[in-house]
């Protein structure tokens, strides 16, 4: 759980998906053949990668949302612990 708050895994697999949504996240969405690729030789179906897309791009408007609203945490706040990876 450490390393995931760190945005990094030990599975190989794991950590490859992480570095795709990090680039989805810092590129703005501007993803590139070869991120693809990298996915697609982790044995990855479209279905799959479309899934990581969608769940990314929820967070993403569901924290906007609640920025927005000013919602009320009402639960315990988890930090990532990597500093480029607080500001999303």
């Amino acid at each position: 759980m450490a390393l995931n708050l760190k945005g990094k895994s030990e599975e190989s697999k794991t950590q490859c998906i992480l570095e795709f949504v990090n680039h989805i996240l810092e590129s703005r969405g501007q993803v590139y053949d070869l991120e693809f690729i990298k996915l697609k030789e982790l044995k990855l179906t479209d279905a799959e990668i479309s899934e990581i897309v969608a769940h990314t791009a929820m967070n993403i408007f569901t924290t906007y949302y609640h920025m927005i609203a000013k919602t009320e945490i009402d639960y315990p706040l988890v930090k990532a612990q990597n500093k480029q990876l607080d500001n999303y």
